[in-house]
């Protein structure tokens, strides 16, 4: 039992929580390893949630409920699976804050008590010699307090030093990364169709939960399909299957259904002109594309979703806090804002 801090050892404990804010302050050794605890809770929480994200779909019976209650749980038992000794993550955490009576990690108890890096810096292995590959002092230089991996590997420009993400790893952290990433691609989008950039962006946004609930493949890749549209017979390109909710005469119903593929949010958005252009069910809400309302209005009446209250749902998107904020701040960040116009 601790003396000063209150094991916070349920996840809707906030008294527990705040006991344990006001023991901190006093740094003791107590409130320390349960801070590290804490924080080691933290680490599992995110990783439980990487492998639900990871999941090829929704289940039969899944809904927004499901998912709440579903990261209840999973917050509880990260706070469980960290109790006694836990991953050893708390207890590293403790070593490096010099924290006494903490047992060393078995990693660090199996490295030597001196530095690794005795041989010379002009030194290179015959192994990197033979890969053509730059030797870096990356041990004797964190040693020394030096830079990062990356600040290092930069001082040689022919090696790729950022790392790009891939295209499959796309998921917006809030609305307006959302808004940022697609706003630039879908003013190209829109110019076509004469539409509002707005209209596209507020649609996927309906479309993918803002980017957190795109369709994906079974083996977890992005489908980069912004705007929910289905691969039928006449889609010869990459496809992703998942469950989906459908309206039918009002009801809402699942259903497993294909879904087009893509390899980026260019060409989604590319087919997605594509898709209402070559349609001729889709021309009257062309025609009406000047008018934000009327073409969302025209979309749902020739089939385009089944849900009865698409068209306010995307408006109430367009006049939300999120997406007044992030397109102003992103109006005011592109140099082009002014000359090809947002709205």
């Amino acid at each position: 039992m601790i003396n000063e801090a209150s094991s916070a050892s349920v996840y809707t404990d906030f008294e527990g929580l705040a006991e344990l804010r006001a023991a901190a302050s006093r740094q003791t050794p107590e409130a320390m390893r349960e801070t590290a605890r804490q924080f080691e809770a933290i680490f599992v929480q995110t990783m439980l949630k990487a492998m639900r994200d990871a999941s090829p779909g929704d289940g039969l019976f899944d809904s927004d409920q499901t998912d709440f209650y579903r990261d209840i749980h999973d917050r509880q038992l990260a706070l469980e699976m960290v109790n006694g000794k836990g991953l050893g993550i708390a207890s590293m955490l403790m070593q490096s804050m010099g924290a006494a009576g903490e047992e060393p990690p078995v990693l660090q108890r199996t490295l030597p008590d001196r530095p690794i890096a005795a041989q010379p810096q002009t030194e290179t292995p015959a192994a990197l010699i033979n890969l053509n590959v730059p030797a870096v002092p990356l041990i004797a230089g964190l040693q020394a307090g030096g830079k990062p991996l990356v600040e290092l590997a930069a001082t040689h420009p022919d090696e790729p030093v950022k790392a790009v993400a891939k295209p499959s790893d796309w998921r917006p952290d809030d609305p307006e990364n959302f808004i940022r990433d697609l706003l630039p691609i879908a003013r190209k989008g829109a110019a076509l169709l004469g539409v509002e950039p707005g209209v596209l962006v507020a649609q996927a946004a309906l479309e993918t939960g803002w980017g957190q609930k795109m369709i994906r493949h079974a083996d977890g890749r992005n489908s980069f399909n912004l705007f929910g549209i289905k691969a039928d017979s006449r889609w010869e390109g990459d496809r992703a299957t998942v469950s989906t909710l459908e309206y039918e005469q009002g009801m809402a119903r699942r259903e497993r259904a294909a879904f087009r593929a893509y390899e980026s949010l260019e060409e989604s958005v590319t087919d997605y002109v594509e898709f209402l252009r070559s349609n001729p069910r889709y021309q009257q809400a062309i025609e009406n594309a000047g008018d934000s309302s009327s073409y969302l209005r025209e979309l749902k009446n020739a089939g385009y979703a089944t849900d009865p209250d698409y068209v306010e749902k995307i408006r109430s998107i367009m006049d939300g806090r999120y997406f007044d904020r992030g397109v102003e701040q992103l109006a005011y960040s592109e140099a082009d804002a002014v000359t090809t116009g947002l709205w």
